[in-house]
């Protein structure tokens, strides 16, 4: 909503506004969600928002550039409050296929590492590790969807101490995306 990402219910079907802001949908189910790929992630209606909407009159539309507004802000609050190490994430619920409720994700983060990368260490048992790596970033978001709630708690930010492995950087929110051809569950984006 800060970035007056809104557009009036009246202006267009849903529907539509769904197939706009998608990058590709897979399928509707039979509650009439379109489960979409929008901006990378797997996520229902293109991750449009009409339930917080002021007076219930507007689609509420993820940010363009979500990795771009958390840099912007990144500069003014280091400036602000002198900072030399902030980490910052913007976060959405999903739902998660076989699971009820919602958890977060991070939608984009920017500021720090998003993963821990456990590939080449050694397990309890002496093993090489080959393909493990913790998302920080999606496990920190979870927690902040938890702290901000899901419905009228009215908590649009969170401030998380986290006191595990965490490095600080410039980088790119993109090191946690997987492109649908080289996901673990890539028969089902087909």
């Amino acid at each position: 909503m800060s970035e007056n990402r809104l557009k009036e219910k009246d202006s267009i079907q849903k529907h539509h506004l769904i197939k706009k802001e998608s990058d590709k949908i897979l399928f509707t189910n039979s509650y009439g969600y379109f489960i979409t790929i929008t901006q990378k992630h797997l996520i229902p209606t293109a991750g449009i928002d009409e339930s917080n909407s002021p007076n219930q009159k507007y689609y509420i539309l993820y940010p363009k550039n979500p990795l771009k507004t958390l840099e912007k802000l990144h500069q003014q609050l280091c400036s602000h409050y002198n900072l030399k190490e902030l980490g910052l994430l913007m976060v959405d619920s999903k739902s998660t296929p076989l699971r009820r409720g919602t958890t977060g994700f991070c939608l984009s983060h920017f500021g720090l590492f998003g993963l821990d990368n456990h590939i080449g260490k050694t397990d309890l048992f002496g093993q090489t590790v080959k393909s493990s790596q913790t998302n920080i970033v999606d496990s920190l978001a979870s927690s902040a969807v938890l702290s901000m709630g899901e419905s009228n708690e009215q908590t649009p930010l969170c401030l998380i101490n986290y006191d595990g492995p965490l490095s600080f950087n410039k980088g790119d929110s993109k090191e946690c995306i997987v492109e649908a051809q080289d996901d673990l569950f890539h028969k089902f984006f087909e």
